[in-house]
Parts: structure tokens; C-alpha cells; sequence
């Protein structure tokens, strides 16, 4: 396997910014859902996620193999909580999972959030996607709300 290189985003790269916003908005069509992703559905999560990383309230971080991102997280400090992160997205190329990039990920984003004082981190996960349950479970996870929703026709 190829090295893997980290690379934290920065204000000044809105390519990347915007990379990583059009993964995030097209996630849920890897589920399997019909999720079309408009222009300014991505560049709104671009502009929040400038916003973030301007405001210093925002980790988000690739991981990249031979010059392509084969994984990324984006979390963020919530505003009304100071001592509470969100992880808004975690993302792996299917090729490049159970390989321990999203586990090095989120551990390089604990460490961000042990900086700020950060006492809790939130993230959410499809019950279906088991391997990275199991994953949060190893890095000590634990479930502390279940989400439950209803589709009306």
C-alpha cells in the first residue's frame, strides 16, 4: 500500500474546501439513496465549511494516497457548546478502507479537540455501515442516543 499523507484544510484553499464539500454532499448516493447534489447544495457546504476552518471551529482533514484523497473528516466545535465537537463527515474510497486511515483520522481529530478543550464528540452512523460502529466502539464510542425517523408519503 501506498503511503498515506495527511493534509489539514486551510482557509486559503477553496479547491479543496470545495473537493471536500461535493464528497460530503454526495454521500448519501454511496447508500444507495436518490439524493441528486445540486451546484449550490455544494457550495453552501463549502461556504460553512470556510466559515468553520476561518472561525477556527473546524478539523477537517484528507488523507491522501499518490496525490488523491482517499479519505476525509470534516467536525466541528457547535457554537452553543464550546466543549463539543460534531463530526459532520467521515468519509474512505471503498478501496481504501479497513485500512485504518478513518481510524487514524479520527484519532488526529481527537487530538485537535483535546487542544480546544473539547470534552465530548458527537458523530452519527448508519446502523447498516457495521464496520465503522465496530470502529467507533474500538476507539471507545459509545452510543448515547438513537435516531429514529419516519418517511411521510
Amino acid at each position: 500500500m501506498e503511503q498515506v499523507v495527511f493534509d489539514r484544510l486551510r482557509e486559503a484553499d477553496r479547491d479543496g474546501i470545495r473537493r471536500m464539500a461535493a464528497i460530503h454532499a454526495g454521500l448519501p448516493a454511496q447508500w444507495g439513496e436518490a439524493c441528486p447534489v445540486a451546484e449550490e447544495d455544494i457550495e453552501a457546504f463549502a461556504d460553512q465549511l470556510e466559515a468553520g476552518i476561518r472561525g477556527g471551529r473546524v478539523f477537517c482533514e484528507t488523507a491522501e494516497c499518490g496525490g488523491s484523497v482517499v479519505s476525509f473528516l470534516w467536525a466541528e466545535a457547535l457554537e452553543d457548546a464550546l466543549d463539543v465537537a460534531n463530526i459532520i463527515s467521515l468519509w474512505t474510497a471503498p478501496e481504501h478502507r479497513r485500512r485504518g486511515v478513518a481510524t487514524d483520522l479520527k484519532k488526529r481529530m481527537e487530538g485537535w479537540a483535546r487542544l480546544r478543550g473539547i470534552k465530548r464528540i458527537l458523530t452519527g452512523v448508519d446502523p447498516r455501515n457495521t464496520a465503522v460502529v465496530k470502529m467507533n466502539e474500538k476507539l471507545g464510542y459509545r452510543t448515547a442516543l438513537l435516531k429514529m425517523e419516519k418517511l411521510l408519503s
